[in-house]
């Protein structure tokens, strides 16, 4: 199979290269692939970062590779085994009409499983599920000198450590097995809490986390005055008593440059779009019953929301904050917010619990989420907060921020140098590579 030559771009459109590209719809391709060449998997292709192309290496599409090879729904804890390339759309397709569900899912139904397990993904509600790891029972992976290999917590641990949340940098993931979890019900009844400041989210966040199914927030930053921060928390919680079919909806994908060309976006129609949004939900709609799949993939209706920052994207930052530091942290990251004022159109926090290890973005605390407009005067703010990160111990999410650098995730991330030093071990000539993990050298 020839390569051929495509324009790569991050969902963010920071990056962007043309690099070669292939697209195998079999085992034995794999197998005949050359060893003196760079490689890299490419799922969707909807990661935030340059993770699955770069200049110097061959970007292997894995859309065909979609199938789903084994299903077994009875038992306490059912399983299903799949090829890296199937999306969670079909994925859910398929288990939802059976009460069944992947139990951590990110926010877009193109994802690809492979995609979930190289940045250890997490969604609404991880505070409860955890992250993508839990659900992984064993992994099955190509690499071009190695060839096919089994790794599990049992078997080939240390692979099997390295590859969930390595940025696709252990191989070539074709297959998975997953444990899945019972639903009641494909419908949600979701409550939509106000709050007036980041203190008090966290404390409604807290108190919500003891019944709600899933919890996230949105946040408008848009305002420098005494309510900075404010907006609503989302509890959602499943519907014992619903059993009516779930309402589906269709997705445009995400792997398409923006069409308009200018941003909508500017000092004027950021705070009236959030003030809209936040007066939408919590005086309009302060209780909605929604379809389990809506709620799970709130852009897969709303593609057209990215053209609106138009050709130059945005920037996300998504920052984990230690539980222990998160009142000082609040303060020093609103007085950062006020003296820079910098254009956020989109804030959300969630709540977090778990251990960090390795580069994956995990542990215990409050995560915040913000797009950020990318123009030059938004760069203090972003140099400020970097600096605040690292002095109170926060880490910045490799998979969202195109921005960050090694010397960054070096200083927040404790295990950067034994990632980098099992990678080598293991792939001494580092064969899987992309554009990120140049960067960050990896």
């Amino acid at each position: 199979m020839q390569t051929a030559k495509r324009l790569f771009f991050s969902l963010d459109r920071q990056t962007e290269c043309v690099a070669d590209y292939i697209e195998p719809d079999r085992y034995s391709f794999l197998e005949q692939l050359p060893e003196n060449e760079r490689y890299i998997p490419r799922g969707a292709g909807l990661s935030y970062v340059a993770a699955s192309f770069g200049s110097k290496s061959i970007s292997l599409g894995l859309s065909k590779f979609n199938r789903i090879l084994a299903f077994e729904p009875s038992g306490e804890e059912p399983t299903i085994v799949v090829e890296a390339g199937i999306s969670l759309h079909k994925l859910h397709l398929f288990l939802c009409p059976q009460g069944l569900r992947v139990p951590v899912e990110p926010g877009h139904p193109q994802i690809s499983i492979g995609g979930c397990i190289a940045f250890n993904v997490f969604g609404k509600n991880q505070f409860r599920e955890g992250f993508f790891e839990s659900c992984v029972e064993e992994i099955e992976l190509f690499h071009p000198q190695k060839g096919l290999l089994t790794c599990s917590r049992n078997e080939n641990t240390t692979l099997f450590e390295l590859t969930i949340g390595g940025m696709g940098l252990t191989g070539v993931i074709v297959k998975a097995k997953l444990r899945l979890k019972r639903i009641p019900s494909p419908w949600l009844n979701v409550q939509k809490i106000p709050f007036t400041d980041l203190h008090h989210m966290f404390q409604v966040m807290k108190n919500e986390s003891q019944t709600a199914d899933s919890l996230h927030s949105f946040n408008d930053f848009t305002s420098f005055g005494k309510g900075l921060g404010r907006g609503f928390v989302y509890a959602a919680a499943f519907s014992e008593e619903d059993t009516a079919p779930e309402l589906l909806m269709t997705f445009k994908s995400l792997e398409r440059k923006p069409t308009r060309r200018f941003a909508l976006f500017n000092r004027l129609t950021i705070p009236a779009f959030n003030a809209a949004y936040r007066t939408l939900n919590t005086r309009l709609k302060p209780y909605e019953r929604m379809p389990f799949y809506r709620f799970n993939y709130p852009i897969a209706e709303m593609s057209f929301y990215f053209d609106w920052y138009g050709r130059k994207g945005f920037v996300e930052r998504q920052m984990l904050v230690p539980e222990a530091k998160l009142d000082p942290y609040i303060e020093k990251f609103e007085a950062l917010l006020r003296k820079y004022r910098p254009q956020i159109v989109f804030g959300s926090c969630k709540f977090f619990s778990g251990k960090q290890c390795h580069l994956r973005f995990a542990g215990t605390g409050i995560v915040i989420s913000m797009e950020v407009m990318p123009n030059a005067a938004n760069q203090g703010f972003h140099d400020a907060l970097d600096e605040l990160n690292v002095h109170m111990g926060a880490i910045d999410n490799i998979a969202k921020d195109s921005r960050v650098t090694k010397d960054l995730i070096a200083s927040e991330y404790p295990e950067y140098g034994k990632f980098r030093d099992l990678l080598a071990e293991y792939d001494p000539h580092r064969q899987l590579a992309s554009a990120l993990s140049d960067k960050l050298c990896l």
